[in-house]
């Protein structure tokens, strides 16, 4: 005999196990039904304390899932769809816009939006993703700073160059103070 669980905690095995939605109430419906009989544990009134979780998935395998492997459609849901989709239209994509994907489908692309939803927030708390205009602001201001500190070179070194007849002498004096401005920039 296995470990005792709860029917919650039943409900996430099989979940987890054959890889779709299960919940408390479905387990519920099926011990009601009799389908679940053998993995149930009482106590000595006869009351339902939990779950064999050993018992439960063999249980389930058999009565429930039929044997069925867990990435293959219910036969009801082969008889429902047209010839097997193509690579294209097989994650629901490619359906024209009024088509209303398969709910698995559906239920997928929602998990996943919600948990790249739950990335993003957790990556902005953690300082690694800021807002777009954010950003658009401050590229904005450094390429002002840029501009401004380039446009007053001119201003500063008008009156050596005017004294200056060696072109040398003009190039270096070019070359720095080009190199003090980027460097004031660079450093804040």
């Amino acid at each position: 005999m296995g470990a005792t669980i709860t029917q919650e905690q039943g409900a996430a095995l099989i979940a987890q196990r054959f890889r779709r939605t299960f919940s408390r109430q479905a387990l519920k419906k099926h011990i009601d039904k009799g389908n679940l009989s053998r993995c149930l544990v009482r106590d000595a009134a006869g009351k339902i304390t939990g779950v064999d979780a050993d018992l439960l998935i063999e249980e389930y395998e058999v009565n429930v899932n039929h044997g069925r492997r867990t990435d293959e459609p219910s036969p009801a849901r082969q008889k429902q769809s047209s010839p097997p989709p193509t690579s294209k239209t097989a994650k629901g994509q490619g359906l024209p816009d009024d088509a209303i994907p398969d709910m698995q489908i559906s239920r997928e692309r929602h998990e996943h939006y919600k948990a790249e939803q739950a990335k993003l927030l957790v990556d902005q708390q953690r300082g690694e993703l800021i807002p777009l205009e954010q950003v658009k602001r401050e590229a904005f201001a450094l390429a002002k700073a840029v501009r401004e500190a380039l446009l007053n070179v001119p201003d500063r070194v008008a009156n050596q160059l005017a004294g200056e007849a060696d072109p040398a002498a003009v190039h270096q004096l070019l070359s720095d103070e080009l190199i003090s401005a980027l460097g004031q920039l660079a450093n804040g």
